[in-house]
């Protein structure tokens, strides 16, 4: 199952989000994988969200179609 995790640096303040595979389909699980396999020292999760998502790429976007 795919994961993305949205965390704080607490060194500095700042949010940042990490997409992985967890091992296991279990929201659980994954909390406590990205805490002792992804996360480096400091980075405390603050959500987390299953499933895949749409990306879009710089190519993707159109600025004439904005208002």
């Amino acid at each position: 199952m795919t994961y993305t995790v949205i965390y704080e640096e607490k060194a500095t303040g700042n949010m940042g989000s990490l997409t992985f595979i967890s091992t296991r389909h279990d929201k659980n699980y994954a909390w406590v994988e990205f805490k002792e396999t992804y996360a480096t020292e400091g980075q405390v999760p603050l959500m987390i969200m299953p499933g895949n998502h749409i990306v879009y790429f710089a190519s993707d976007i159109s600025f004439t179609n904005v208002a």
